[in-house]
């Protein structure tokens, strides 16, 4: 050991027996952050981040049978995690834009619950999931980033200015009194 103990070796001594974990892992933390499109989920035991499906995780605005109640399937993602009890899922651009769209998912902890499928992850032994386990946000982090405007077209023919932005905007909060259209420098230099 550290302290330099030996090792005390019993000849021929008998296992009491071994038994197997059937014990499937539970979360005990969840935190939906908006703001670096991820889900961050802490089980009570060590997971294999090698089993992870994302596709069999859903973030609802509350209970389903609700009316007004929203839901998103995610469609893709990837974690880097190592195995432990933590496990980072990493949002796609199209899941994250497709969240931001529902106006009453993911806005706070109320409304970022995860019903979690048996097939999202399984502990190290194998164990997956409970069959349908819903997982309320414990932290939430709303996204706090402005969009940026990637590219725009100018069309005077048609009188429109058209705009691609990073992420998906409430366009019912444009004022489009507020642009301004200046010139800037075109050299490439």
């Amino acid at each position: 050991d550290m302290r330099s103990n030996s090792l005390n070796v019993v000849v021929g001594a008998a296992l009491g027996g071994f038994v197997s974990d059937a014990t499937a892992p539970s979360v005990s933390a969840v935190t939906v952050n908006m703001n670096t499109s991820s889900i961050e989920l802490v089980f009570d035991e060590t997971i294999d981040p090698a089993t992870v499906v994302v596709t069999a995780l859903t973030v609802r605005s509350g209970n389903i049978t609700l009316l007004g109640a929203e839901s998103y399937s995610l469609s893709d993602g990837s974690t880097t995690s190592p195995v432990g009890e933590r496990l980072l899922i990493q949002l796609t651009k199209d899941d994250t834009d497709g969240i931001k769209a529902l106006r009453s998912l993911a806005i706070d902890s109320r409304s970022s619950v995860l019903q979690l499928s048996a097939r999202l992850v399984t502990d190290m032994a194998g164990n997956a999931l409970p069959a349908t386990a819903d997982v309320v946000s414990t932290l939430y982090v709303a996204d706090t980033t402005a969009p940026q405007v990637i590219s725009f077209e100018l069309n005077l023919n048609e009188g429109y200015l058209q705009a691609q932005l990073d992420e998906t905007v409430d366009e019912a909060s444009l004022d489009a009194g507020s642009l301004k259209l200046a010139p800037g420098d075109s050299s490439s230099g």
